[in-house]
């Protein structure tokens, strides 16, 4: 009913006014407690039928007294709103310790407020109305509510016949009439009853939609049989497989859109009987044998499904055919990908690399080149490789094509910039042909400092050389206009491949998924990939660190199978900070570790402080951690925490003699937190240059509003804790965290450790969230001990990261949340 939180998280005590209490004007109006803004906020609730929608209004009250927190609103007997005041300037549990004195625990108030104008109290006929109109709001309801049973087993078309007649814009009716449908189709035998009904196309679809919040192996099959007896399997042959390309259209199946198709599928999985299995696999290899990506989608979501009880948590029992038939899809999946990769890989374009013109290629970062189609100057649009990834222009890098024979004429399509319009052109960004034998530049090319392509012509057959390669550089790391776009290559000597585009990407990372599937085990234990030929080929896979987040984990979890690359560690592949140095990491085997000094040389503080956690999760990597990263780094306190809880008496003891010298790190801290506070000036700090740290920083963990993650604490209303309670938050998280948000250290039977916060538990797992916001399953069986500590999922280090200019325009911007 209500989208809208009043800029606040302390929402509570609700009071609607009805029936004339004061006067007509003021019925359907409700009142809210704000205690965390001290206001008393106002709704005017309006119906779509039975469906309520606040509609936020002016505030009732505000008050400029700090220490006026309402939490509670009633109507008396005499008409007046009782306002029950917390009266205490603290209000945050762990907003000051417990035993600060300004913390008030004797007293409250009581605040009358009375309608005096046009007042006439509350009748006996005003309570009747009052009643009659939430009857009348929730009669549809009621009506289905009521013996809903016995109705969808005389007849459950009533209750779709009644769904059809509702307004769409009625979705609380709509949704209470799925409810009820949902509950028929639980009951014994309530499948076998649609068998003899007539129901209408669009009937069934929303009994399919339903069906997959119905756990019962009745639904799974009646989803199975209404598939298979769809026209469109019935006029369908099997197809021939053979490599698709990434991004074709999803075969239309019933009408259901690709989200829905993925659930439909995934429930069928998880319920159908064990002997049946082996048609909902055909069926799928029926309707998209064409399509990998489909396949490839369905996949996942099955295998999830096959693994899941009723509960949501044990495996489900497997073997006999169902198997044999889920294990040859998987094998002829991850052959087409084999082979899709070996076709896809032809080496047109040898990946970033330096040039002799401008050795740009990353060191420390992802590559910017990915595939986009743009726009040229003869209204087309072609495909290009494109330096101007997601989330920014910054990267830099070269990209060098294959060698070829030089054709008479050369042409192709550019586009991008040499910097801010108003600047003068660098030579930064531009495209150049190179002689492969002598490897002097021949021709060369600029941007046209336009987002449309032009057309570039050379007469190769006059220039003195027969083979060449194209370079494509991007050495501008200016934040914007500092791009280029080439493609349209004619003749086409080279292609432009599906470098970086979603649909490719995606199609890697189902691959790499595919390739962590383990059923068997080495000589020495280690578990070992079920397709080791499609784990080859993604292990040469260059730039690796170029993929998306999700991408990149996938890929980092293949090269992390040894003791030494904790569970942890593929998951800093989603930082681009880390990503690079992580895969040299995982790629290191050498005695020296050399990649993983490096990486604590080289990198900022707060990364290396991320890196150092992941490295504490198991034995084996804390060894490496205590004899490589500066002591200052394994005295972080989440660092020394996850050391101490691996419970090796020798790693202690060496994490002891390492940081006994140093100096208590809350003194540094709380130097810090003074000199910004002291030098904090609101009128010279930028609140929207606040929002971008925030966006940048924050916003991975924290919701202000409708934007952002709740993985942490929602921070609306949070500029009322004041200047210096906000810089302690964010850079002495560790100071008074809040037991709902405090780190979990699980402890692995198999001797490692899972951090995160716990989200819930389910059935015989516990759910943990990192700081990224992912999700990660624990089963109970395979914990030793789940140890809370005192610490925030929060990362320390955040002042070392941000400027003394970031760190006040993010204050300003959050003092400004009110």
């Amino acid at each position: 009913m209500c989208e809208h939180a009043h800029g606040s998280t302390g929402i509570c005590g609700p009071v609607y006014l009805d029936g004339g209490v004061w006067g007509r004007e003021w019925d359907d109006h409700m009142f809210v407690c704000n205690p965390v803004t001290s206001k008393i906020n106002h709704d005017h609730i309006t119906f779509t039928g039975s469906t309520p929608k606040a509609n936020e209004q002016p505030d009732f009250l505000a008050s400029d007294d700090g220490w006026f927190r309402p939490v509670d609103l009633q109507l008396g007997p005499d008409g007046a709103l009782y306002i029950a005041d917390f009266y205490n300037s603290i209000i945050g549990h762990y907003e000051v310790p417990l035993d600060d004195p300004r913390r008030d625990r004797s007293s409250g108030r009581i605040w009358r407020v009375v309608r005096t104008k046009g007042f006439q109290g509350r009748s006996d006929r005003d309570n009747v109305r009052a009643a009659a109109h939430f009857a009348s709001a929730r009669t549809n309801r009621a009506l289905i509510d009521h013996n809903y049973a016995s109705l969808g087993q005389r007849d459950l078309s009533g209750l779709l016949v009644m769904f059809d007649a509702a307004s769409k814009e009625d979705s609380h009716l709509r949704h209470a009439i799925r409810i009820a449908i949902r509950n028929v189709l639980k009951l014994p035998a309530a499948y076998k009853g649609l068998s003899t009904q007539r129901i209408l196309a669009s009937a069934r679809d929303e009994l399919i939609r339903i069906s997959c919040a119905v756990p019962t192996p009745e639904a799974a099959t009646w989803l199975l049989d209404q598939l298979k007896a769809s026209p469109a399997t019935k006029e369908r042959d099997l197809p021939s497989p053979g490599p698709t390309t990434p991004g074709t259209e999803p075969v239309s199946f019933l009408g259901m859109d690709p989200a829905l198709l993925t659930q439909v599928f995934s429930h069928i999985a998880r319920h159908l009987p064990a002997e049946r299995e082996g048609e909902l696999v055909s069926l799928v290899q029926l309707h998209f044998g064409e399509d990998l990506d489909t396949q490839l989608d369905l996949f996942p979501a099955m295998r999830e499904g096959r693994k899941m009880t009723n509960d949501g948590s044990a495996s489900r029992k497997s073997g006999g055919a169902s198997d044999s038939s889920f294990n040859s899809w998987a094998t002829t999946l991850a052959n087409r990908l084999t082979d899709w990769l070996s076709e896809e890989r032809q080496d047109d374009w040898l990946g970033p690399q330096a040039s002799s013109l401008k050795p740009q290629a990353p060191s420390n970062g992802p590559s910017p080149w990915f595939r986009l189609a743009r726009p040229c100057a003869d209204g087309q649009e072609r495909p290009m490789l494109d330096s101007h990834p997601p989330g920014g222009e910054k990267l830099t890098g070269t990209l060098r094509s294959k060698t070829f024979d030089l054709p008479p004429t050369l042409s192709f399509w550019l586009a991008g910039h040499r910097g801010f319009p108003a600047a003068p052109a660098h030579e930064k960004n531009l495209v150049r042909l190179v002689n492969a034998d002598t490897g002097h530049e021949i021709a060369l090319a600029f941007p046209p400092r336009h987002n449309t392509a032009i057309r570039i012509t050379w007469q190769t057959g006059k220039m003195p050389a027969k083979r060449g390669y194209l370079e494509l550089i991007d050495g501008d790391d200016s934040a914007a206009y500092a791009w280029l776009a080439a493609g349209g290559v004619e003749p086409a000597v080279v292609g432009i491949p599906d470098l970086g585009s979603p649909a490719y990407d995606k199609r890697i990372r189902h691959a790499a998924d595919l390739a962590l599937i383990r059923d068997q085990s080495d000589g020495n234990g280690t578990p070992k990939s079920a397709f080791p030929e499609l784990e080859k080929t993604l292990a040469k896979l260059p730039q690796p660190d170029s993929y998306s987040p999700d991408t990149r984990v996938a890929l980092a979890r293949l090269r992390a199978v040894a003791p030494d690359k904790p569970a942890e560690l593929p998951e800093l592949a989603r930082d681009p900070e880390l990503a690079a140095p992580l895969f040299a990491i995982l790629e290191d085997d050498s005695a020296d570790r050399g990649e993983t000094a490096k990486a604590f040389k080289t990198l900022a503080s707060p990364a290396q402080i991320k890196l150092a956690s992941a490295l504490a999760s198991s034995r084996e990597s804390a060894a490496i951690l205590l004899k490589l990263a500066p002591p200052r780094v394994i005295a972080d306190p989440l660092v020394t925490g996850k050391l101490k809880a691996l419970g090796d008496t020798a790693l202690t003891q060496q994490l002891a003699d390492i940081t006994a010298k140093l100096p208590p790190q809350n003194d540094a801290v709380n130097a810090l937190i003074a000199a910004r506070l002291k030098g904090f000036d609101p009128s010279k700090a930028d609140e929207k240059r606040g929002e971008l740290v925030f966006t940048t920083a924050c916003m991975v963990c924290h919701r202000i509003g409708v934007r952002g993650n709740l993985v942490g604490p929602q921070l609306d209303g949070i500029g009322a804790r004041g200047p210096e309670r906000l810089l302690e938050d964010i850079l002495d998280p560790n100071r008074a965290v809040d037991p709902a948000f405090r780190l979990h250290i699980a402890k692995l039977k198999s001797g490692g450790l899972m951090t995160g916060l716990l989200r819930r538990e389910q059935g015989d797992a516990l759910i943990f969230a990192d700081a990224a916001g992912q999700e990660h399953i624990v089963g109970k069986a395979d914990l030793t001990e789940d140890q809370v500590s005192e610490f925030s999922l929060m990362p320390s280090g955040l002042g070392g990261a941000l400027t003394e200019e970031q760190v006040h325009d993010l204050l300003k911007y959050l003092l400004d949340r009110k």
